[in-house]
Parts: C-alpha cells; sequence; structure tokens
C-alpha cells in the first residue's frame, strides 16, 4: 500500500483532441494510439507518451525487479541505465525480444505497448496479480484500465452486471479472473494480449512449474535460503530513493517477519523504520499486545505506535470490510487507511502489510478437512481452541469444517466417484438462473481442466 491519493476518474469525452505525444498526468486518461486501440484510459497506470519514439508508446504500472539483468542483457550503457525507468525498460524489452521479452520480466507489473509502426497492441500482466489490467472492446475501439470505473465512463461500456462472476462469488466458487461487468474483461494474470486489424488473441506467458523443486543439503540451508529471498523480496519493494518506510507489525509471524527484513535493510543504509500495531481491548481474544511488545523490543525500530481499534467496535461488517467495485474479495478497510495515514505522516513513502501471507501459505478452510484425512489429528484441538477464543458452537464448527467434509470424501471414494466440485448450498434454489450458470460454468471449466 502507498500513500497515493485517492483515484479520480476522467472524462473520456475531454480528451478526444489531445495528441497521443503530450505528457499526461499520472491519473488522468489521455488517447494513445489512433488506430485499434484510439484511447487506453487509466488511473493507477502510469502514462508514459514521451517514449523512445513516437511509433512506440506505453501506458504501465511497474516495478520490474531483474532491472540490472535485462540492462545487462540489453547492454544499455550505464548513464542511459540510471535514467530509464522501468517503462522505459519494458520497451527497451520490446525492442530488443518483441512480445517474447515479457517472459524475462521478474516483478509485479501492468503494461499496454501501442506499436503504431506494426499496427498492433501489446499487455500483459504479471502471474501474481499484483497488478490489474481490464479492457472492453466494440468495434474498431480497445480501451484499457486498472480499473473497471474507469471503462464505466465510456459511452459503449454499459453497467450490467456479469451475472455469472456474481452467481459464482454467491455460490462459492469465485473466479476473481472474471470482471463484474457484462462489457469489461479482465486481462488473467501470467496471461499477455495481442491486438492488430485481424483480430484479438490472448497466451498464458508464465505459470507455476509443479515439476520444479529446490534440494538442499540441510534444513539450516532452507531457512537461509527462506530469509535470503525475503529480504530480497522487500528490498525490491523499496523505491529508490526512499527516506522512511512504514510497516505494520502484529503478534503473529507475516509482518514481524517483514519488519525484521526492514530493520536489517535500514541498518545497512540508515534508512528509519516505523511500525505500528492495531491494539485491540485487552479482554478480546484478539488483543497481541504482549506478543508485539515482546518482538518490537528485538527489532530496531525508529518508532512504533499503537492504533486503538475502539472506535470501529460498533460498525457493522459491512462498514469494517467494505468489497471493492472491481472485485468482492477486495476489501478497503477504513483501518487501512488510518494506517496509510500514520505511515505519511511519519515520513514513509511505502506501508508495508503482512496481508495476505495466511491465505498464500495456509489456503482454503477446506485445508482442515485434508489435514484430518491425511491422519493429523492435532486439526481438532486447533478447531476446538479457535471455537473457544471466537466464541463458536464447537460441535457445529467441527460438524462444517471436518466431518461433512470428510464423510462426502468416503462416499465418494465408496461410490467409484470423485468430486466435479459441482455441489450447489443447501439454500441456493437449483432451478435458478445462478444456480444453472454456476452449473454450466464450473461443468465447463472441469472438463477443460481433464482435457489438458
Amino acid at each position: 500500500m502507498t500513500d497515493r491519493e485517492p483515484r479520480r476518474y476522467s472524462d473520456p469525452a475531454n480528451h478526444h483532441s489531445r495528441s497521443a505525444t503530450n505528457a499526461a498526468p499520472k491519473d488522468t486518461a489521455s488517447p494513445v494510439y489512433d488506430g485499434y486501440a484510439p484511447y487506453a484510459y487509466s488511473t493507477a497506470l502510469e502514462q508514459n507518451p514521451a517514449s523512445t519514439s513516437d511509433a512506440l508508446l506505453i501506458a504501465s504500472d511497474a516495478r520490474i525487479d531483474n532491472g540490472d539483468e535485462l540492462r545487462s542483457a540489453l547492454r544499455l550503457e550505464r548513464a542511459k541505465s540510471l535514467d530509464a525507468t522501468d517503462s522505459l525498460l519494458i520497451l527497451a524489452c520490446y525492442q530488443r525480444w518483441g512480445e517474447s521479452f515479457v517472459e524475462r520480466l521478474i516483478g509485479d507489473f501492468a503494461f499496454v505497448i501501442v506499436d503504431r509502426s506494426r499496427r498492433e497492441v501489446f499487455a500483459a500482466c504479471d502471474g501474481m496479480s499484483m497488478r490489474t489490467l481490464y479492457f472492453a472492446a466494440q468495434g474498431s475501439q480497445l480501451c484499457f484500465a486498472s480499473d473497471c470505473g474507469t471503462l464505466l465512463r465510456l459511452p459503449f461500456v454499459g453497467s450490467s452486471l456479469n451475472s455469472t462472476a456474481i452467481a459464482l462469488w454467491v455460490n462459492g466458487y469465485p473466479d476473481p479472473d472474471l470482471s463484474m461487468f457484462k462489457d469489461i474483461q479482465r486481462l488473467r494474470p501470467g496471461y499477455c494480449l495481442r491486438a492488430t486489424n485481424s483480430g484479438l488473441s490472448i497466451r498464458k506467458f508464465w505459470d507455476l512449474d509443479p515439476d520444479s523443486s529446490l534440494r538442499l543439503a540441510t534444513p539450516a540451508d532452507y531457512a537461509d535460503r527462506l530469509c535470503s529471498l525475503l529480504t530480497q523480496a522487500v528490498a525490491d519493494r523499496i523505491p529508490n530513493g526512499t527516506d522512511h518506510v512504514a510497516c505494520q507489525l502484529s503478534g503473529g509471524m507475516d509482518s514481524p517477519s517483514i519488519a525484521a527484513s526492514l530493520c536489517e535493510l535500514g541498518q545497512d543504509s540508515g534508512m528509519p523504520v516505523h511500525a505500528l500495531s492495531h491494539q485491540y481491548p485487552a479482554a478480546s481474544a484478539q488483543d497481541e499486545t504482549s506478543d508485539i511488545d515482546a518482538i518490537r523490543s528485538m527489532l530496531s525500530l525508529a518508532s512504533h505506535q499503537y492504533l486503538r481499534t475502539e472506535k470501529y467496535s460498533s460498525s457493522s461488517y459491512a462498514d469494517l470490510y467494505p468489497s471493492h467495485g472491481d472485485s468482492p474479495g477486495m476489501v478497503l478497510s477504513p483501518r487501512y487507511s488510518d494506517d496509510v495515514v500514520h505511515a505519511a505522516n511519519q515520513g514513509a513513502r511505502v506501508l508495508f502489510t503482512g496481508s495476505g501471507g495466511d491465505e498464500m501459505c495456509w489456503g482454503h478452510s477446506r485445508s482442515y478437512e485434508r489435514r484430518l484425512a491425511s491422519g493429523d489429528l492435532k486439526v481438532m484441538a486447533e478447531v476446538a481452541a479457535g471455537c473457544k477464543e471466537q466464541s463458536l458452537p464447537v460441535a457445529k464448527t467441527m460438524m462444517g469444517l471436518l466431518f461433512k467434509p470428510m464423510l462426502a470424501r468416503i462416499l465418494r471414494r465408496a461410490g467409484g466417484t470423485q468430486s466435479t466440485g459441482t455441489r450447489l448450498p443447501e439454500w441456493q434454489d437449483p432451478s435458478c438462473t445462478a444456480a444453472n450458470e454456476v452449473q454450466d460454468y464450473i461443468r465447463a471449466h472441469s472438463l477443460s481442466e481433464s482435457r489438458r
């Protein structure tokens, strides 16, 4: 998260006469191509019409982590290397290697390149979905944006909702690659798009390699490797010229690990690290004050402050975790806004968090049932302890998390069938349109996956 200003949407009608060679403000829309794609609209995308030539234009939101490696391969002069932004580096790679260059990129990125000489548009998103890119097409018009709100201002983009996408979310089978709007598509993570007068094509350029493995001599070697990668990942996310950084600090593992890496980097560079923690009422099961105090005593922090949460105690869940219009899976908690304001007041340009660590490393709630199925009986004690902390009924929770899924697994095996993932919640009327859309969508995807 950064302390950028709130997004402002531009009116496309005001930009029909803007020259593609004129620089545009970072958060406004501007035309970038007068052929297949007359306009590229963006809020978070960095407009960079002042490119290496008038024939190549780029709009990007990118942080390229292997920039030094790419500059070396491109044999850029040192002076040019120091001045080149990530956007210009992307363009240089495109000029050297063509569209295949995207497979060389490491980092977080979403970009659109307009190649006037070839009358083509090329766009891509990183494989981990750290940046988003939406697009809408009608006739000869192809428009891009980093959010749906900007595209919805276009006259040919309707605001009708995508009933299939919404039905999938409601029924517990969310597909984050689907846009919430009928007329808007999302470029999937790890995919690139090529548009010419002949049409539009999309292909995958990156995916996790399930056969890739790392073999080291001892457990200590794995720990050292993990620490090294974490520190490098944190360092990559500190912008050049940063004087101060801020970091959330909980009593768990995710944010403290990042804070420790920041402190290590800060000691080497003289960069102060400011930490902030959420303080809950002492009687709450969420109170981690003692753990946080123990952790911060071991870190070289420039400052630490508790932000109390009592002002949100009467807030509803919807108010505390409001969904983003682009995706119900994205929340914009007012607590995060408080954190960003506090970080900015400390002079920090970047706020690091441990958000998403649980989801990335732990996974779905079905993990509990899978552990039990593998013979890990400790999971029952963990669920019982969690129920006690959260004041949840133990028997009912265990039934839902452990025993019902386990029984379904046993019955499927006994009947010689495998789950197709198409079972709807009991409350869902199987005859309704939403249910039919979900069933058809999941069956189609299950079939396509089985054919691979």
